[in-house]
């Protein structure tokens, strides 16, 4: 199984985006030159701002982002570098750089307007983290299956070797274990892409680079004045539930924090309807600003 189908999708879904409206653009972010889908919307919500999780892209949310813009007025959606078509970093980027890259793109693009950062997995952890150090661009929080929840060493260690992929197998393993259902055929397809991401220096930065002192800490958690959603999978099978547990104990009283039936850990590829559903009912609750 040597074939990579992963490019040939990106493409797909970015012909898709474009012919709903949607245009792609690259800019340089704190010396670091990133690729990004912006999505105008129609409806009255402010700005949603995307964050996909380790070895994936911006394009994961190529289902969700057409049924997002109809709540918002723009979605914009950026690749890490090195994903999607962001070009490879010259130096794999370790979450502090990216969350500063990260930063500097949203203070260009938002034009002092905070965005609602919807994360998930690693992109929840670096949208927690963007908005304890920048609140001023971050107009409310969702997280969806976030990691940064600090585990036990030993629990720490097994998360880290789930990720840690020898050979395509690995690769279906983790594949069936994002999904709280997986689809028929798809961790098969989708093995050989899975082992070769997961393996390429920038996101073995990323993963290997993190230590337990990288988790978020109490202090960032505790000064969230925006509001915050954390949605966690009861079928949740890639991060340990210690993790909600901590988010539980160190999020500030105002955060909500719900569990959802048949949920896996990505339910923007898995369940896009009900995804794009709760991202527009947190954003009709929100306070007008």
């Amino acid at each position: 199984m040597n074939l990579e189908l992963m490019p040939l999708i990106n493409r797909v879904a970015r012909a898709q985006l474009r012919r709903g409206g949607a245009t792609f653009r690259n800019l340089v972010a704190h010396g670091h030159d990133v690729h990004f889908i912006d999505q105008p919307g129609s409806g009255s919500g402010p700005t949603v701002a995307l964050l996909h999780g380790l070895g994936s892209s911006a394009f994961a949310f190529a289902q969700v982002i057409p049924g997002i813009a109809k709540h918002a007025r723009r979605v914009i959606a950026v690749d890490l570098p090195g994903t999607g078509f962001s070009p490879v970093p010259p130096k794999p980027l370790g979450i502090e750089a990216c969350v500063r890259m990260l930063a500097a793109l949203y203070e260009r693009e938002l034009a002092g307007q905070g965005a609602v950062l919807v994360g998930n997995s690693l992109g929840g952890a670096m949208a927690a983290e963007l908005a304890g150090r920048f609140p001023h661009l971050v107009r409310a929080l969702m997280l969806i299956a976030p990691a940064g929840g600090k585990v036990a060493p030993e629990r720490f260690q097994q998360l880290v070797q789930g990720f840690e992929l020898k050979n395509w197998k690995d690769g279906r393993a983790l594949m069936r274990r994002l999904y709280g259902s997986p689809p028929m055929l798809v961790p098969e397809l989708l093995a050989q892409d899975m082992f070769v991401n997961m393996n390429r220096p920038h996101v073995r930065e990323l993963l290997v680079g993190e230590r337990p002192s990288d988790f978020l800490e109490p202090e960032i958690l505790h000064s969230l004045k925006m509001p915050v959603l954390l949605l966690w999978a009861r079928g949740e099978k890639v991060l340990p539930y210690e993790g909600i547990e901590y988010f539980r104990a160190e999020l500030p009283k105002h955060a909500r924090i719900e569990e959802v039936a048949g949920w896996g850990h990505i339910p923007h590829l898995e369940h896009p309807r009900q995804m794009v559903e709760r991202v527009g009912q947190f954003l009709r609750e929100l306070p007008a600003s």
